[in-house]
């Protein structure tokens, strides 16, 4: 019984650790035509620009769209629907654990005709709370790391406090 009682514990633990280690972000929206009516039933194609890798929506009666789960990077989102053109949204940039949300807006007119938006993600998240940081190999090689520990790059992101990984050795940060 008390092996029991261990197991379920380590088992709910475990869950909450892991769930705090996924970096994965989401790109969610509204479609919208012309008039601001929802689109519903209309696939939205959300592509990593660096693998090519395609990740797939369709929209519900409301019109809302969600892709989760995407490694952070740069996408862009591609959404043809019968009756509208082509529209394609490139240039957004989604960081670590970061929820963009992109509404877009269909134009009547064939699928041979295309609209393609170039636009820059929002600086300022406001559906959450949450902070992250992104820090790719080449600025994290030319990072001097006090006794080599790499550990001390959670100093660089916003709220980054070392202490939490010295509280539990009894070393107490000031």
């Amino acid at each position: 019984m008390k092996r029991l009682i261990h197991l379920a514990a380590l088992t709910v633990f475990a869950g909450i650790v892991l769930n705090a280690q996924d970096l994965r972000g989401t790109i969610r929206g509204i479609v919208r035509d012309a008039s601001s009516a929802v689109v519903p039933a209309v696939e939205v194609h959300v592509i990593n620009t660096a693998t090519n890798v395609k990740n797939t929506a369709v929209t519900g009666e409301s019109g809302y769209y969600n892709v989760e789960f995407l490694v952070p990077g740069n996408y862009k989102i591609e959404v043809v629907a019968k009756g509208f053109k082509k529209l394609t949204r490139e240039g957004l940039d989604l960081a670590a654990r970061q929820i963009l949300a992109i509404d877009l807006s269909l134009e009547v007119g064939g699928v041979s005709e295309s609209v393609t938006v170039k636009a820059e993600s929002p600086l300022l998240e406001t559906s959450n709370a949450s902070s992250g940081l992104t820090i790719d190999n080449k600025r994290l090689l030319d990072l001097p790391m006090f006794g080599n520990n790499i550990g001390m790059s959670v100093l660089l992101a916003p709220g980054g406090w070392f202490g939490q990984f010295l509280a539990p050795l009894g070393i107490k940060v000031a």
